[in-house]
């Protein structure tokens, strides 16, 4: 599902991701990833997920990885996608990596077939509910088709992280 966004539902907006991940059962799981296209011309053919859980703590009735997801398909400039694992899916997931594919700059014609995004690992004993990646335009004097990566982590407490994941130049 693709929305348009605006000041409200930028990057930056801790609220968006806290209304994403509010209604969540009592033990908690991870629920998902959004994926924010902040660029005005990066195409995103495909965007795939998976979450595990590295510590091997496991609950009973819980898996330690979620398997492949598929978090986004052609999602244009300015738009997010935002993806839920299937509630029978319950895996605590401590680790998250989100992997692009298919990426076309419209004015430049540059493709990339493939991009990964890792998160950092959440602190012991914890575990991220929701995800949000995104991409964001990032002019430079050598080229002007290059992007910067964050990511803003939910986690089961309810407290969030922001990370400045780098470029891609």
């Amino acid at each position: 599902m693709n929305y348009i966004l605006d000041e409200e539902n930028s990057i930056s907006n801790e609220e968006t991701l806290l209304q994403l991940g509010e209604n969540f059962e009592s033990i908690g799981r991870f629920e998902g990833i959004t994926f924010i296209n902040n660029t005005s011309f990066w195409e995103v053919g495909q965007v795939f997920y998976e979450g595990w859980d590295k510590d091997g703590n496991i609950p009973t009735g819980f898996r330690n990885r979620t398997g492949v997801t598929v978090g986004g398909v052609n999602v244009p400039p300015n738009r997010r996608s935002v993806s839920n694992v299937q509630s029978q899916i319950k895996v605590q997931a401590n680790f998250v990596e989100c992997g692009l594919t298919n990426l076309v700059h419209h004015r430049t014609g540059r493709r990339i077939s493939q991009f990964k995004l890792r998160s950092k690992t959440a602190p012991s004993g914890r575990f991220y509910r929701r995800v949000k990646f995104g991409i964001t335009d990032r002019r430079t004097l050598k080229n002007e088709d290059a992007f910067e990566v964050t990511a803003t982590y939910l986690l089961n407490d309810g407290s969030i992280e922001v990370e400045y994941m780098g470029d891609q130049d």
